[in-house]
């Protein structure tokens, strides 16, 4: 498997939860891990696991202030896309909304009903599915070549308008 190769700094940025950590840094002259936390709502281990890749990628540092609090600073700003958080996710609007085929904006526009089937993250779950999806696929005469790697989370369904 070959390893993606870019600007360091715009591949740690192109996860939406460390581009949306960057930017509140961007507005801060600096902010303690715990507020940080707070404000983007994710675990420790998680906002940590950000962190490092930020800091690897030379965009953020952290100094020990009081005691063992870490505090955190932007030591190089660039431009970022713009997240939008919500209370409970961080999306990135632009990743996944030009992701819909615009068969599906239309059926939905004509009255059409979207039905979700959530797919459970056991493996065997997500090899079901994957095959139910291959299948249908091959029926239709579709070939979708999906990647061995491809695990999925759901299936939607759009049912036409009446």
């Amino acid at each position: 498997m070959s390893k993606i190769r870019g600007d360091p700094k715009q591949i740690a940025l192109a996860h939406p939860t460390r581009a949306a950590m960057y930017n509140i840094l961007c507005s801060k002259e600096e902010m303690a891990t715990v507020e940080l936390e707070k404000e983007i709502k994710v675990t420790r281990y998680h906002l940590y696991h950000h962190l490092k890749q930020l800091q690897e990628a030379g965009l953020v540092e952290n100094h020990r202030d009081q005691g063992r609090a870490k505090f955190w600073k932007v030591i190089e700003k660039i431009d970022t896309p713009k997240i939008s958080s919500s209370k409970s996710t961080i999306s990135n609007e632009a990743i996944w909304i030009n992701q819909i085929p615009s068969e599906i904006i239309k059926l939905l526009e004509s009255g059409g009903e979207l039905k979700f089937i959530p797919i459970s993250s056991s493996a065997v779950d997500a090899i079901n599915a994957k095959n139910a999806i291959n299948s249908i696929a091959k029926e239709f005469g579709i070939d979708l070549d999906l990647p061995f790697t491809f695990v999925p989370g759901g299936i939607i369904i759009v049912s036409k308008g009446r």
